[in-house]
């Protein structure tokens, strides 16, 4: 199957970048299309399963094209995981970068991260499996991936707001319950489910960071009317 023109590895090109002056409007419609086609099976197979499970052949049969075409994109599948979780955690920052806005209490931004990866998983359910597999991969607390979530513990324990021995058992129980939220989300189905899901996991996530059990119910209302009202 040739869906382009072969490469060897060592000519292999490197994805567009704007921010270097690329012109991406000038890349070949092949090319991008391969690359996207992908892209997709990549997150859809590591959503559903373990990346270190899944085989290169299950890759290119899903995507349609030949083993060659994958590598005249992607060294091996390490690389591909690896620019489907960065590209996951970035779309997943600016959301809720986004939502937090400007807020300062640390508990209400935490509630809001989980709340914004329930809303993830009712828009794109292969994306939020895909970031809540791979994230199971690295919860260091040293992680640039985790570097948000791991700023907010941090702020909530300098100024007293949050209860907790470490900074990384935080930063696992975060990493640990959104995860199992949105496979309660993609179970629930629906959006008033939903909501009533994620207010629950985030009220969980605060009392057990030491929050008061009236105001972290009050915290993770806020937290979901706040993500969920948007997208209703």
């Amino acid at each position: 199957m040739k869906d382009e023109y072969p490469m060897t590895q060592s000519s292999r090109p490197s994805r567009p970048d704007p921010a270097d002056g690329a012109d991406t409007t000038r890349v070949d419609p092949r090319w991008r299309r391969t690359r996207e086609a992908i892209l997709r099976a990549g997150q859809e197979l590591f959503g559903r399963h373990h990346h270190s499970v899944v085989s290169l052949d299950e890759l290119i049969q899903l995507a349609a094209i030949s083993k060659q075409s994958f590598y005249n994109h992607f060294t091996d599948k390490d690389e591909l995981v690896a620019e489907l979780l960065d590209t996951a955690r970035h779309e997943f920052d600016a959301l809720a970068s986004a939502a937090n806005g400007d807020e300062k209490d640390p508990a209400l931004r935490i509630a809001t991260g989980l709340s914004v990866y329930a809303g993830q998983a009712l828009e794109n359910a292969a994306h939020a499996r895909l970031l809540a597999h791979l994230l199971f991969e690295n919860i260091s607390a040293d992680s640039q991936t985790n570097s948000p979530v791991v700023a907010d513990i941090r702020l909530g324990l300098d100024q007293g707001r949050l209860a907790l021995y470490t900074v990384e058992t935080g930063a696992a129980f975060i990493i640990g319950v959104g995860g199992a939220l949105v496979n309660r989300v993609l179970l629930d189905g629906d959006h008033a489910r939903a909501m009533m899901s994620a207010q629950q996991f985030c009220t969980l996530t605060l009392r057990a960071f030491g929050i008061a059990p009236i105001e972290a119910d009050v915290i993770a209302a806020r937290a979901v009317d706040r993500v969920f009202r948007s997208r209703s």
